[in-house]
């Protein structure tokens, strides 16, 4: 294991990495993927609760999204007002993203798994590459 330090907005971005090779074939090499997953999930476990919208705000969303589907001119219309009726809602949420941001350029220090460049299957593409490079080991 090894501590790392970055933001938390770049440990996010490490997640989504690991996310998108989850696929690739490789017996150790998932395995250690699957160990940063759990230990990234676990120390940025205050981050996704910061983050997560209200039962009321996601009702909210879903009725907007409900509209924006339906594609017709009245829609603008309807928007507007639903977003009149739960300004104060939507103000809460923006808060929350607002903070969100802050958080995100906060500094942390995690333990993680180097992954060998011979475990690296060959496969792996260079956008994949760069999105876990921080834990890959010479």
């Amino acid at each position: 294991m090894t501590t790392i330090t970055a933001t938390k907005g770049e440990f996010v971005n490490l997640v989504n990495g690991l996310y998108s090779i989850r696929t690739l074939k490789g017996k150790e090499f998932g395995f250690k993927v699957l160990n940063n997953l759990e230990l990234l999930q676990t120390s940025l476990k205050d981050l996704e609760d910061l983050g997560r919208p209200s039962d009321e705000f996601l009702k909210v969303a879903e009725q907007m999204n409900s509209i924006a589907n339906r594609n017709s001119p009245e829609g603008v219309a309807e928007t507007k007002v639903i977003e009149e009726e739960n300004k104060e809602l939507i103000d809460v949420r923006k808060a929350q993203l607002d903070e969100v941001k802050v958080v995100m350029e906060e500094e942390t220090s995690i333990e993680l798994e180097l992954i060998e460049k011979a475990l690296v299957p060959e496969e792996i593409s260079i956008e994949d590459l760069m999105n876990i490079k921080k834990i890959i080991q010479d």
